[in-house]
């Protein structure tokens, strides 16, 4: 699946459900540049606890390739279609891919002092991996704000650390 003369671009395929790992996996076997971004979620069962590293974007996989193989990709099993902007498929800028790939290597817990973040603010991140990314708070949790960010042509949630957001615009339910 090489073609060494023609330049690649990012692009996102939807998935079927629980196939993304699956999917990763033969891409990459097939010489694909691949990503399926994983979190780690610890799981309760009656008898025991288990750490398990699910994908972070359900039904998505980040493929790097050059346009002649896109049919290629479409005929792997499991994968539904690309995804699409005015008819086409999407290409990603490889610095949101970066963006990502150093939010999931470099998530840290940072004790923070309480700052004045609501609910329906926007939220500019000022530190860290995300530096520059702007997003909608929609739950604020101890040191951890969750920040609705639109990225890679999807919503993504993301917990950051109150200490390294920055209110741009309080929600108008906000007093001052």
């Amino acid at each position: 699946m090489s073609n060494q003369n023609q330049q690649v671009y990012w692009y996102a395929v939807y998935t079927r459900p629980n196939r993304e790992k699956r999917i990763a996996e033969q891409l990459s076997q097939r010489g694909v540049v691949v990503y399926c971004p994983l979190q780690k979620v610890i799981r309760q069962w009656s008898d025991r606890k288990k750490t398990l590293e699910i994908p972070a974007f359900r039904g998505y996989v980040f493929v790097q390739i050059h346009d002649a193989i896109r049919w290629e990709i479409l005929a792997t099993d499991g994968i539904i279609n690309f995804v699409c902007h005015e008819g086409k498929p999407a290409r990603i800028p490889a610095q949101e891919i970066e963006t990502v790939r150093r939010f999931f290597q470099d998530i840290s817990d940072i004790p923070v002092d309480e700052t004045d973040i609501r609910v329906n603010d926007i939220a500019r991140v000022y530190s860290g991996v995300l530096m520059g990314m702007e997003g909608e708070v929609v739950d604020v949790k101890n040191r951890f704000a969750i920040l609705k960010i639109p990225t890679l042509g999807i919503q993504i949630q993301v917990k950051v650390a109150k200490e390294n957001i920055q209110v741009i615009r309080k929600s108008k339910s906000s007093n001052g």
